[in-house]
């Protein structure tokens, strides 16, 4: 296991050269503690001992960081703990704002000790960024081989056990076993795979991150490279909305600010005549791909008209087909002499009618879908509940400190309108300090990883969740404490 580990780490040196912050932590005991750490968001889906296993993680871990912490006291970089000091306030906040239970309290002590330990190097991130990489490479390829069997064996590849899944993870079951039916037990439009995520949104969330790295760090090589369209192939069979602008929006800062095997982003590349070329070639050639491949189209379509609307479009051309299959079949009844028809051609005579009814009756089924559609865009979808839901229960005070942890609301709310309904305006500007500084002080590939984190976390409930908030937090430190370091170096030196 030891031997197979190190292979997959030689093998990722060639493909990631990030800074070494926690190197010291290098014994396989922190490879354990970084993997299980990586794929946390995972496995607070599944059963655990007493707790989920992704708690039970967490918990089980903490305690080897924290000792292996103490005995370096006199040498950790205190300094750094106040990057991650907005995040350890808003858990104080959040656990006293509202009142508190035993478990609320012993769950912002966690969250918080994980953010103070990963500011003082008590994890190694070179471990980190490659386990993370080594899981979003093994799903890409999980999902293009879901995607094979699919379209070209007619059946669904499943990659999560379903009977170790928590019981509040039951609405995911049939979306896992069919890659169709989604959380509201409905047949979706298109297939959706996975890989061992429960939903392409879930799978986004930790693919975007990796594909930063991959495409917007320096020193890019092919290897790189290969492992990015392995990823985006990955997001894009997925149908995942997020995902394929994501994607797009990588390979274009890729492309056209990047300069060169050392791949340095900077505006004024954009300008130049070989990133514009690239650019146009990446646009065209990504067009003639959705045009050619309809879940593509229909995909990038659903983000701006909304599935409902996408689904009228749908069933419109499923009409217009079935009334062109009916109209055959009629056709061909007329074409056929009653009094010169053989046993056969009754027979298909009778088939060809019963085809006939079939069709003329999905395509009024396929008509009164597309009458009952409305127009919501999968933005607007996630947005325009969570501003009414704002704006009409919360008064005064309440826009500052927020209405309660517990408070109760009946549909998924986006991570930042989570945060500002139940902890208001104080709570929300300290969870989004830490991206916030992160954005201004990163490079890069950190940089525009922070910024999309918190611009998807008005679209995501998941963004401000307890594993996807330690996950970022862990690929996003690696490229900050470095930068935070040399720009305290470059002052004092000039002092």
């Amino acid at each position: 296991m030891k031997r197979m580990f190190k292979s997959c780490v030689a093998l990722m040196n060639k493909l990631t050269n990030y800074p070494t912050f926690g190197s010291e932590n290098s014994n396989e005991v922190d490879m354990l503690v970084s993997m299980l750490l990586v794929i946390s968001p995972l496995l607070q889906h599944y059963k655990g001992f007493v707790v989920n296993a992704g708690i039970l993680a967490l918990v089980l871990c903490l305690p080897y960081v924290c000792l292996k912490l103490l005995f370096r006291l006199h040498i950790l970089p205190w300094k750094n703990v106040l990057i991650v000091l907005p995040l350890v306030l808003f858990q104080i906040f959040r656990v006293f704002a509202h009142g508190t239970t035993l478990l609320e309290l012993a769950h912002g002590v966690v969250l918080s000790a994980y953010f103070i330990v990963i500011a003082l190097g008590g994890i190694n991130m070179k471990y980190v960024a490659r386990s993370a990489y080594l899981v979003a490479i093994t799903a890409g390829i999980g999902i293009i081989l879901q995607s094979i069997c699919y379209y070209l064996f007619h059946f669904h590849l499943q990659l999560v056990v379903t009977d170790l899944l928590l019981e509040e993870s039951n609405a995911w079951v049939k979306l896992v076993q069919t890659g169709i039916i989604g959380v509201n037990g409905k047949a979706g439009a298109f297939y959706r795979p996975s890989a061992f995520f429960l939903e392409p949104s879930h799978m986004f969330l930790y693919f975007f991150p990796n594909l930063f790295l991959l495409l917007l760090t320096s020193d890019t090589n092919w290897m790189k490279r290969i492992s990015a369209t392995i990823l985006s192939i990955g997001l894009i069979l997925s149908t995942s909305g997020m995902g394929i602008a994501v994607v797009v929006a990588a390979w274009l800062l890729h492309l056209g600010f990047g300069k060169g095997k050392e791949n340095l982003l900077r505006f004024k590349h954009l300008f130049s005549k070989q990133n514009i070329l690239r650019c146009i070639a990446f646009v065209i050639v990504f067009s003639l791909i959705a045009l050619a491949l309809p879940f593509l189209r229909y995909s990038i379509m659903r983000v701006f008209m909304g599935s409902q609307a996408v689904n009228a479009i749908i069933a419109e051309e499923k009409a217009e087909k079935a009334a062109e299959v009916a109209e055959y079949f009629l056709t061909e009844q007329e074409n056929v002499d009653p009094e010169n028809i053989s046993e056969e051609q009754k027979l298909a005579l009778e088939e060809a009618l019963k085809n006939a009814e079939e069709a003329a009756q999905a395509a009024e089924e396929a008509k009164s879908v597309a009458e009952e559609t409305t127009g919501s865009t999968a933005i607007s979808g996630r947005t325009e509940r969570a501003i009414s839901l704002i704006l009409n229960r919360m008064s005064g005070k309440q826009y500052l400190v927020g209405v309660a942890d517990s408070a109760d609301v009946n549909f998924n709310l986006p991570g930042s309108f989570s945060t500002m309904y139940r902890y208001g305006i104080i709570g929300f500007v300290l969870s989004c300090a830490f991206y916030i500084a992160c954005a201004i002080f990163g490079k890069g590939a950190y940089r525009w990883m922070a910024i999309i984190i918190m611009a998807v976390s008005f679209f995501s409930a998941h963004t401000h969740g307890t594993f996807y908030m330690i996950f970022y937090v862990l690929m996003l430190m690696d490229g900050v404490i470095p930068q935070l370091v040399t720009n305290r170096g470059n002052t004092q030196s000039e002092n």
